[in-house]
């Protein structure tokens, strides 16, 4: 079996509970395995062992060392430009080069659409700016 638990840093009501044992993975056969989606950035200063891996003791299985990070890394400003150019499912028609203009007006912006999800809301928000 394959979980997905996508979003653990949107939880509602904050908090960090360990999901294989909130969920009760432990339950499942062994071959179970467990993929949790979190911006890094969520977890700073927090023990991401104890957080997203088998806390409890599972008769007969050795859990430690479970736990394989991941991590997405950013757009490069090139694979930032060739998204920009593509076309966009807009009512608004807006120009490359109109948002690359933008994009140099504001320190920092560039950095800060680097992941895909803000890019998105960059692109879509734009028009209305």
């Amino acid at each position: 079996f394959l979980f997905i638990f996508d979003g653990y840093d949107e939880l509602a009501g904050g908090g960090f509970p360990n999901l294989w044992d909130a969920n009760r993975l432990n339950e499942w056969p062994a071959s179970t395995k467990a993929i949790i989606t979190c911006r890094p950035e969520y977890l700073a200063g927090k023990n991401q062992t104890l957080l997203l891996s088998p806390t409890s003791f599972i008769p007969g299985r050795n859990t430690s060392g479970q736990l394989v990070e991941w991590f997405a890394a950013p757009f490069t400003s090139d694979q930032i430009s060739s998204y920009l150019r593509r076309p966009q499912e807009q009512d608004v028609a807006v120009a490359p080069e109109e948002y690359e203009s933008f994009l140099a007006s504001v320190p920092g912006l560039k950095e800060l659409i680097s992941t895909p999800f803000l890019l998105k809301i960059f692109v879509s928000a734009y028009p209305p700016l």
